[in-house]
């Protein structure tokens, strides 16, 4: 049970007088933002709590968490980041903490919340392939690579506040972080996320954020809630692409078939466009056909993915989703340890267990921010709380690092040239040696002409 309280900062650190600010570390535009520090701010202790002097939440004043963490910085440094002991709730996440301590309406519906996981970390799946194709080494979906996605944040986040969470705030947060960690972010692939994310969350509804055909969004849903097995989809997607019925008995068949069918099917879908978010849904279920839930044909579409840029989300939605009895299911184990982490335990009453906020990482990254200040878990990486309860690793890519990358590439291209150049002179001296040269007449041979004739 909580205690509310209102403190003002130097109360709150145990602190009677500012630290002097060091000129690297001021981040203030004016020295009026001094008396920020004395302003209250709305505090929650445990009536029983740790050997913490700290609170266990904060609410800054006026839901300034922008300031507040600015002051922490500049004038109590021992204390930053503080987000890493108190949960700091800013204008976007106070009313989580409000819904947790009121207790969370659950949404009104029939979801299945196995089908609703599964869905999601299908999903993730199918986003952190398409985060590996943007990579340098193009590697294949690793357990770290799906914990950072979109999709199993939006999932774990809804399971820990259910109503009270608005999945569009949480895509914006998500933005911020690969923006300050200067990762790649595609629209395509965050719009698929959300418009899965939100057919397997609720029922009876109509996607204002997308473009797709009203029968073809109920028989997503169906399929998300379990309410249907792909006999409701694959009847719309033939409806909408006609020619595709023709090829559809092919899937059942020997597996050169089934490839020869699909890729038909692609040149169909290209020449008779419904909208790039239905095509995509579209190349991702007859994939799926080729062998249903095994998720081994990705590379597949990895090959067209600059014409389906979000069909790889759809198709690990889709192979997530498929029954149970199917020979090869999409990796179990990976899928499993996923699982255990959307379902772990949160509560306010227990202190972060982040590196730093997200908010308070907005405040800090500066191009001279020097990641030991912020003690990280691990070398040049940091577990970051979009929301509470809601942590998430990322990379953090400074200038020396794109330099060190840049200098490294360089040497590489340099050193690929250099071995090119000399296996070209390498195969011209084997030519050179190869070719067969004319052997001059014995000497006191005489030659003859055609005037000698």
């Amino acid at each position: 049970m909580f205690i509310r309280g209102y403190e003002a900062l130097p109360k709150i650190l145990a602190s009677d007088a500012f630290a002097l600010p060091h000129q690297s570390r001021d981040l203030f535009s004016s020295s009026s933002h001094l008396l920020s520090a004395a302003n209250d701010h709305e505090t929650f202790r445990l009536r029983n709590g740790d050997d913490s002097s700290l609170p266990n939440v904060i609410s800054p004043n006026s839901g300034d968490t922008e300031d507040f963490f600015a002051t922490v910085a500049t004038y109590y440094p021992q204390h930053s980041p503080l987000s890493a002991m108190v949960h700091i709730l800013s204008k976007e996440t106070v009313n989580l903490f409000i819904a947790h301590s009121e207790g969370i309406p659950r949404r009104k519906n029939n979801r299945n919340t196995k089908q609703f996981r599964m869905a999601c970390l299908g999903a993730a799946i199918g986003e952190a392939m398409l985060a590996g194709l943007s990579s340098k080494y193009n590697d294949m979906p690793s357990y770290a690579t799906c914990r950072r996605t979109l999709a199993f944040s939006l999932c774990r986040g809804s399971l820990l506040y259910d109503s009270a969470l608005d999945a569009d705030t949480l895509a914006k947060r998500w933005v911020r972080l690969r923006k300050i960690s200067r990762l790649s972010i595609s629209s395509n692939t965050t719009n698929a996320v959300l418009l899965a994310h939100e057919l397997s969350l609720k029922d009876n509804i109509i996607p204002s954020r997308q473009k797709i055909d009203f029968e073809l969004t109920k028989a997503l849903q169906n399929l998300a809630t379990g309410k249907d097995n792909y006999d409701l989809l694959a009847s719309t997607l033939t409806y909408l692409y006609p020619a595709t019925r023709h090829y559809l008995y092919d899937f059942k068949g020997a597996f050169d078939g089934r490839m020869l069918a699909f890729n038909q099917i692609v040149e169909i879908i290209k020449n008779n466009s419904c909208g790039i978010q239905t095509d995509e849904i579209a190349i991702a279920f007859f994939c799926n056909q080729i062998l249903p839930g095994s998720f081994i044909h990705a590379g597949v579409l990895a090959g067209i993915v600059e014409l389906f840029p979000a069909a790889l989300v759809w198709y690990g939605f889709m192979s997530a989703l498929t029954s149970s009895s199917t020979p090869q299911k999409i990796d179990p184990g990976l899928i499993s340890k996923l699982d255990r982490d959307l379902l772990e335990s949160f509560s306010f009453e227990e202190r972060p267990r982040c590196d730093i906020s997200l908010d308070e990482l907005q405040v800090l990254s500066t191009p001279t921010l020097n990641l030991n200040t912020i003690r990280p878990t691990q070398q040049k990486a940091l577990l970051v709380a979009l929301l509470p309860g809601l942590d998430i690793y990322t990379r953090l890519v400074n200038d020396n690092d794109f330099i060190e990358n840049t200098r490294r590439d360089t040497e590489i291209n340099d050193l690929h040239n250099r071995v090119s150049r000399m296996l070209e002179e390498a195969i011209y001296t084997l030519k050179s040696s190869e070719t067969p040269k004319k052997t001059p007449p014995p000497k006191g041979t005489s030659r003859k002409f055609r005037k000698d004739w």
